[in-house]
């Protein structure tokens, strides 16, 4: 029985036994030298805080020393006559101010705490039997230390602060009154009496203020006060993280402790209590104020009203900031040869290999491109030339002028073969194979009677030469709705490329892929101060979002998805350039309605119709709205002061500009002119 399979896998256990019972007595060891680290360390910063605000009450006192000893000599100044010829004292003065102090005292405290404190500590808890937790003793300390310690030392401190304010705005005031005197008495010579009359009570009133300055025996005590109670209560908690509330709450100090959290809620209470009041009694006179039951507090009219612009609206610097050449050179505004900053276009250029293919099959391929101005249609026609249609014969052109007859089609179709005016066209084209790539689509009709002639005519000429040529005409997307309802534009095409459908991820990557050929860094300002509280909830739910990206999310809605028209607001944001960082300020979203408020339904038309055509000169305005051209003039001069329009670099006439792009497609879509394409 004793050699037995039994006896064999009982020897065998023994060793697992006795190995697991000397890790758990080392895991027990382990944690009671935790617990005496954590109390040791404790100590040490209880002294090292003992030892910081030692340092800052010698620091204020110092200051104030100064601060005194420099008002007495500023009294001195003033009774003496206050000779211009020597700086007056009070120009000395400088204050460091009290966040200033109270940062660089708490900065060490909590420095400290993290490199004597662990981040998460094992421990025992004194229970019937072995049981074990996980305290986050840095996170404990820290709590504690700003609950119970920084308020206190920020009232305390601010009030020993304030009290040294007083003195230097007494000083600067009291240099006020003998500068203001001394010129009215240099102006006038019987004012000497004036002057000084002045002079001594200007010295009477620092000299008061002084006399209440001098009292500071009450700082240590509060201090002193302060830390006492931050290093009961403070411990107290630590104790609950180590052992848990439910079992603190038996002992003495745990009631202790609870009486203590009664009595900070109540006095949170009040707080809350009377902020509530001041609010309610405020809403109640705001609701006197609307029904006339009292007047006004302030004044019902504005004394300086300003027109709102759309640089008012976006935040747009008065003026670009002085850039690198080489950042200027990567961000200039003109299409792009290079296929890398070509990004997110896989699609649209897969959509032109497949109607060459098709045309190369002998199908009928014919390619309409669509896209808002600056969206890229230049930038992908480029690639496509020297990528997917390379070897085959392409003539590409725009059309310059507004080509709106049918002679007018025909002459530019010669001009672009190489023909003259009396050659056969029909032949030309029929002569080889080629690919035509013609862009500023917008330009062959005008929206009027009788002003679709031009592009029905091209449209007969694509149906006809299809066979033998491979049209690619490229125009805006408003141009596009245009001629689809006055001419059926798109019944012509086999295939529409919508260069309007890029990503934000896409568009970020195009803007971080040019800076980062720079070299130059990018510091992305934080978004303005929130609540707190709603700051710390979205922290805790992992919804804080970080600066780069709350700015392009910003930047993709500002720009509605247009390239161009997010170069330019990238370009606006760069607030400034230190060294080689490039500080971007965080675009704020825009408030629209006090602008809309300044467009009336003529200047909507005016915007659509400019959108349809690109760009519009007063003659060709006022045609499209028949109307008188003085008329058209004076509403196209007034939306270019709103900053709506400008001068079109390429083009005669007045285009809408590319920053104006999100506003003007919000306000024609809440009334209804516009539609999205399908």
């Amino acid at each position: 029985m004793r050699n037995g399979p039994q006896a064999q896998q009982i020897k065998q256990a023994r060793p697992s036994k006795t190995i697991k019972r000397m890790e758990l007595w080392w895991r027990q060891q382990g944690a009671v030298t935790t617990v005496h680290e954590i109390e040791g360390a404790f100590h040490a910063l209880r002294i090292g805080w003992l030892d910081t605000a030692d340092k800052l009450t010698k620091s204020l006192r110092q200051e104030r020393a100064e601060i005194l000893l420099l008002a007495d000599k500023m009294i001195e100044w003033i009774i003496c006559g206050a000779d211009t010829s020597t700086a007056a004292p009070v120009d000395s003065m400088l204050l460091a101010t009290c966040d200033e102090r109270l940062r660089s005292w708490s900065n060490l405290v909590e420095e400290e705490a993290r490199r004597v404190l662990p981040e998460k500590a094992e421990l025992l808890l004194p229970r019937h039997g072995i049981h074990f937790r996980i305290v986050p003793a840095r996170e404990a300390f820290l709590a504690t230390f700003t609950t119970f310690c920084e308020p206190a030392m920020r009232q305390f401190v601010g009030e020993y602060w304030e009290g040294t304010a007083k003195v230097v705005r007494e000083a600067s005031r009291a240099k006020e009154i003998v500068d203001y005197w001394r010129a009215e008495a240099s102006g006038r010579g019987d004012q000497t009496e004036l002057f000084d009359q002045a002079r001594n009570n200007a010295a009477g009133v620092l000299a008061e203020q002084l006399r209440g300055s001098n009292s500071s025996e009450w700082l240590e005590s509060s201090l002193v006060q302060t830390f006492w109670t931050w290093s009961e209560e403070g411990s107290t908690v630590l104790e609950a993280a180590e052992v848990g509330w439910g079992e603190l709450l038996r002992k003495p100090r745990g009631r202790r402790l609870s009486r203590t959290i009664i009595r900070e809620g109540r006095r949170r209470s009040r707080t809350v209590l009377h902020r509530a009041a001041h609010w309610g009694a405020d809403q109640w006179e705001r609701a006197l104020e609307t029904i006339g039951g009292r007047l006004p507090t302030r004044p019902a009219t504005n004394p300086v009203v300003r027109r709102t612009t759309l640089r008012d609206t976006l935040s747009l610097p008065a003026s670009k900031s002085e850039l690198p050449m080489i950042y200027g050179s990567l961000f200039r505004l003109a299409p792009i040869e290079d296929r890398r900053f070509l990004m997110g276009r896989e699609r649209e250029l897969a959509g032109l290999e497949q109607a060459l293919n098709d045309w190369e099959a002998g199908r009928f391929a014919a390619c309409i491109f669509v896209g808002a101005r600056g969206s890229g249609k230049t930038s992908l026609l480029n690639c496509a030339a020297s990528g997917a249609f390379a070897g085959h014969e392409i003539l590409r052109s725009q059309f310059r002028e507004r080509s709106i007859t049918a002679e007018a089609i025909d002459d530019f179709l010669r001009k672009l073969l190489g023909l003259s005016r009396d050659a056969d066209l029909q032949a030309a084209f029929n002569s080889k194979r080629r690919i035509l790539m013609i862009e500023e689509g917008e330009r062959i009709y005008l929206r009027k009677v009788g002003g679709f002639e031009g592009a029905h005519h091209l449209m007969q000429w694509i149906q006809r030469t299809a066979l033998t040529t491979l049209w690619i005409v490229a125009m805006n997307d408003r141009a596009f709705q245009a001629l689809c309802a006055g001419a059926h534009f798109s019944r012509v095409f086999s295939h529409r490329i919508n260069a309007m459908s890029v990503s934000k991820e896409d568009l970020e990557n195009a803007l971080l892929e040019r800076h980062r050929l720079s070299g130059l860094r990018l510091d992305f300002a934080p978004p303005p101060a929130s609540d707190p509280r709603i700051s710390r909830m979205r922290n805790w739910l992992g919804l804080e979002a970080s600066p780069q990206r709350l700015y392009f999310d910003s930047l993709y809605q500002q720009s509605g998805g247009v390239f161009r028209s997010a170069f330019e607001l990238w370009l606006s944001s760069i607030e400034r350039v230190e060294g080689e960082t490039l500080k971007i300020r965080q675009p704020l979203e825009p408030a629209f309605a006090p602008l809309r408020g300044e467009v009336q339904q003529e200047d909507l038309f005016t915007l659509l119709v400019i959108q349809e055509h690109g760009s519009l000169e007063y003659r060709e305005l006022s045609e499209v709205l028949c109307e008188e051209g003085d008329v058209s003039r004076a509403r196209m001069d007034r939306l270019a002061a709103l900053g709506l329009l400008d001068k079109d670099p390429e083009h005669p006439g007045f285009r809408v500009r590319p920053e104006a792009y999100r506003f003007a497609n919000s306000a024609l879509r809440r009334v209804n002119l516009t539609e999205e394409l399908e």
